[in-house]
């Protein structure tokens, strides 16, 4: 079932704002899926939303979370980004994503290579070396700090999916974007962490979701998550140069398969929401 949110701020042109939410949940009906969007425009505070407490299983974009994490350690002192761990083998699943699986072990990487491995090509093994190095609760613990608290890592990546929500890695539309905020503030660690972890995320590899349909130019800082039926993307956009209009969007989707469907849908919403903040 699809509701409208309420949205939390009126400060500007509600009559298109409701225009916005009604092709949102024409695009989510009219692909049998079940969405999620969060948006926050970061210079005047405006919301739309969607579905935005909604809990998703969270794909990989639960690994922006585990990268906060690992810079939280790292700032307490418990390992440099330069200490060195041993890649042995691959622990991502057949069908997990990235390119780890694909060298011949073992292989040596930085703590924040492979925090790059698992950000911009998602990569599941170095993922699971993270979560290894920082723990499952205190990624969960560090979101619920940050009041993201729907986000709650419980498993491993393996390429797949599992039915039951209750055993499996969880966010919702807001919580994501309560994250990225925080981030774009400079509040998540510290103002030079936070710059450095958004630094990561701009040279994100994986662009058939988010930047799609906007202008080539157009600067993201974003982390995908894709599984059988789930596809989800979720970021900072940029504004053009000198216009101050940057925002914040998650758009989440499960029920429809991912590919194309799922990403479509992911693509066009964020088509939407760019031309509402730039038109």
């Amino acid at each position: 079932m699809f509701r409208r949110q309420q949205l939390i701020v009126d400060n500007s042109g509600s009559e298109e704002r409701v225009d916005v939410l009604a092709a949102v949940e024409k695009l989510a009906k009219d692909n049998s899926a079940t969405v999620g969007v969060y948006f926050k425009r970061l210079d005047t505070g405006e919301t739309i939303e969607y579905n935005s407490d909604r809990i998703f299983p969270a794909a990989s974009v639960i690994k922006v979370p585990i990268m906060m994490e690992v810079f939280n350690q790292q700032s307490q002192g418990k390992f440099s980004l330069d200490h060195i761990l041993t890649v042995d083998k691959d622990t991502g699943g057949p069908r997990g994503s990235g390119i780890l699986k694909h060298l011949r072990f073992p292989v040596e990487l930085s703590v924040y290579n492979l925090t790059t491995l698992m950000i911009i090509l998602s990569d599941n093994t170095a993922s699971n070396m993270m979560i290894d190095l920082v723990g499952f609760d205190n990624v969960t613990e560090l979101s619920r700090r940050l009041d993201a608290s729907d986000v709650v890592l419980r498993r491993y990546f393996v390429g797949a999916g599992i039915d039951d929500i209750s055993k499996d890695n969880t966010i919702s539309a807001k919580s994501v974007g309560t994250l990225l905020e925080k981030l774009y503030r400079g509040e998540v660690v510290g103002p030079e962490a936070s710059s450095e972890m958004l630094t990561i995320m701009k040279k994100q590899q994986v662009k058939h979701k988010l930047p799609r349909y906007l202008p080539p130019e157009t600067v993201i800082a974003h982390k995908t998550g894709t599984q059988e039926i789930t596809s989800h993307d979720a970021g900072i956009v940029f504004g053009p140069e000198g216009s101050g209009r940057d925002y914040i969007v998650t758009v989440l989707s499960t029920g429809v398969p991912a590919r194309p469907t799922g990403d479509e849908l992911v693509a066009r919403i964020s088509e939407l929401l760019y031309r509402y903040v730039t038109e």
